[in-house]
Parts: C-alpha cells; structure tokens; sequence
C-alpha cells in the first residue's frame, strides 16, 4: 500500500502514538492526553474544545455550522494493567498501559485531521476524541452532553485496530460487529451453619454451584441457536473456613449477545432461572443487572460505502467480511442515533512478533497500521459527501 503522508509525517505519526503509549491515563482521568491533543490540533489551525463528557475533545473541520458534518472517532483512555513490554515506548505509568490500541486511534485521527484541514469540502468533519471507552460509557455521555449536534451530524465512522487481524487487512462487516456488554452481581442468600450439620442449613455455595451451571440453559434453550450469547461467572466470593457453611455467596459475571432481541430478552430469562434454582432450594438472592453497552450494529449502506473505501486503499482481496467478536464498544451508542460504521484495522505481524491479543500486558501493534488507518479515514471524508449528496 501506498501512502500519501510524506517521511515527516510518517515520522509524525509514530512519535504521536508512541507518546501516547508511555503517558497513558485510565478512564475520565485523561487530562494530559487531553492536552496533547488540543496542542496538535490547535497546531493545524483547528480550534479544539474540551470538557465534553469531562475530558473530550472535539474539533470542527470548517466554523460553517449550517453544513452537513459526519463524525470521525477516536477513542483515548487505558486500561489499569502493568506493562511487561521492554520497549523504548513502553508506559511510564504504574498501572496504565494502552493494552487495546487506544494510542493508534488517537494517533490516525489526529493525522486524519492535519492531512485535511486544508481541503475543500461540502459538508463538515467532527473529529472526536472521546474519553472512557473502557468501562466508562465515554461515547454514551458524550452523546448525552450533545456531541451530535452543532452542526448536527448524520453519519458516524470509528476504527480499531484489531490485533488478530493481519497487517494491511480490514475488516468490514455488515450488521453486528461486537457484542453488547452487561454486568451482573448476583447474591444467594441461605441459611449459614456447621459443616457437619448441612441438613440444618440452605447452603449458599451449594445453590450457587446450581446457579452458574444452570445459567448455561439460558444460552442453549433460549437463545436462537444463530444468534451469539455468552453468559459468564467471572468471579465467586463466599465462605471463610473449612467447617462454615456461609450464609451469602456472591457471583460476578457477564452477559453478552450480537442479537438486539436476546438483548431485550436475556434479563427476564436471566431472572428466571435464577429465581426458581433458588426456589428449590429454599434460598432468596439478590440481583443488580447492570447494562453497560449495546451491540454495535454497522448500517448496511454505510458499511458498503467503508468496504469501498478501504478496497480502494488495500485491495479487495485484502478485506474481510467475517470479523466479529463478542468484545463490546461503546461506539454503539452513537450508531444507536445516527446510521455508520465501525470497521477493524489489522495490527497482527508474526514475523516481527506482534501477536499479543488486546488486554494482554505484551499487547502492541504494528506500526504500519497507522498509515492504512489514515488512508482509509482520509477516503471516508473526502467521499462522503459526494457518495451520499443528500440525508
């Protein structure tokens, strides 16, 4: 693949992502990083504001708020993991490390939005730098405080780089592309006792075990077996000694499907199983279901405009259709209000040993991802308006 960035913007791009890399900030906390970008963008004649949703940034390609706009997304928090990585751009941060590629995407966009700025279009870019994806609903809030409106935009376009994913590959799917996230934190509440003495008891450990096996049914007998649904018990806390039969143990997990109907679904099916495993057992429990992410969903029209787009880049032989995966992304939330797409850049490289999947403390992409990443999203803007002339 060719790119249009000359050597020093290619120099550019790494030094912006690497800085990333060694300063990173957790959730809402992305203060400095903030900054950083503020200074790149006011350095290509953009005029940033900051505050949205506590630390976003966003910047207007041109001040004319009667045009028609599209929103270009990039996300900016880390993840609270130590790195092991012995490179020269490894985090300075205790605890912070861009282990999902948040780095690269604040990197392309901000290239993205210099190799623009100084073109000539119909409408407007909205470039959103958005805090908090990791947990923190970022997109969610920044859709709350108004972050689709002034101008108001009508299409909305987010990469990741995708660590499974081969270098110069992209991948563009139709439909559902990651799955909706909820958590759940589920209390069984028995009666505590002796050890030696069960029959005096409602042993929780017990209703629990009970609770988690029969949790699975909700998959295999409720959910359509083409849809995807995992349901998850990630952590269980009950007992203190050997010879205590507990009164209250607690499971932790999730929840997670690619069907927007299970999603409406699964929390009453969820209850029930677990409300009658408890019945029989003489137990009670307590639930908080929690809703964190919606599936995100790629419009039709707008996936086949990316697809063309990013073969135009790479080649159709290197665009890939099957994608999925059931991680979830809170770019849902502004696909929930305006058609888009959210699309996978492959970062995987085997020979230069980039294999680590995302959340792994040995995660890091190859570099050359940046270029196909700023090439695709040039081609987005530059097109969008004459591809789709009117709303």
């Amino acid at each position: 693949m060719k790119t249009s960035l000359s050597k020093e913007d290619q120099k550019k791009i790494v030094e912006l992502r690497r800085y990333f890399h060694k300063h990173p900030e957790l959730k809402y906390q992305e203060v400095n990083t903030a900054k950083k970008i503020q200074e790149e963008l006011k350095s290509y004649g953009y005029k940033p504001s900051f505050g949205m949703a506590q630390t976003g940034v966003v910047a207007l390609h041109s001040d004319d708020t009667k045009k028609r706009c599209i929103l270009l997304r990039a996300d900016m928090d880390a993840l609270p993991l130590q790195e092991v990585n012995n490179t020269p751009y490894q985090s300075k941060n205790p605890q912070a490390m861009h282990a999902c590629g948040h780095d690269m995407h604040m990197a392309t966009l901000l290239l993205t939005a210099k190799e623009l700025k100084n073109k000539k279009l119909p409408g407007n870019l909205k470039f959103v730098f958005q805090p908090a994806e990791e947990g923190g609903n970022g997109a969610e809030k920044m859709v709350q405080e108004g972050v689709l409106k002034g101008p108001q935009v009508e299409a909305a376009f987010g990469l990741h780089v995708w660590s499974g994913l081969p270098i110069g590959k992209v991948a563009v799917v139709p439909g559902p592309i990651m799955a909706s996230v909820d958590m759940f934190e589920l209390t069984i509440i028995g009666k505590g006792g002796h050890g030696a003495m069960p029959h005096q008891t409602v042993d929780s450990i017990v209703v629990a075990s009970q609770v988690v096996n029969t949790l699975q049914s909700v998959v295999s007998r409720n959910a359509d077996p083409l849809d995807s649904l995992v349901v998850t018990v990630g952590k269980i806390e009950g007992g203190a000694t050997f010879n205590i039969i507990p009164e209250k143990t607690k499971l932790v997990g999730t929840v997670r499907t690619m069907s927007k109907k299970m999603w409406d679904e699964v929390p009453v099916h969820f209850e029930r199983v677990i409300k009658g495993v408890c019945e029989a057992y003489g137990a009670r429990y307590e639930l908080d279901f929690q809703r964190y992410t919606p599936v995100t969903i790629n419009e039709p029209h707008m996936t086949r405009f990316v697809h063309e787009m990013a073969a135009s880049v790479v080649g159709e032989e290197n665009i890939v259709t099957d994608c999925r995966t059931m991680g979830g992304e809170d770019f849902s939330f502004f696909l929930n209000e305006v058609p888009g797409c959210f699309y996978f850049g492959g970062g995987e490289n085997k020979e230069k040993g980039f294999i680590h999947p995302h959340h792994s403390p040995y995660f890091d992409i190859d570099e050359e991802s940046l270029l196909v990443g700023v090439e695709v999203m040039k081609k987005i803007a530059l097109t969008y308006f004459n591809e789709f002339p009117t709303k």
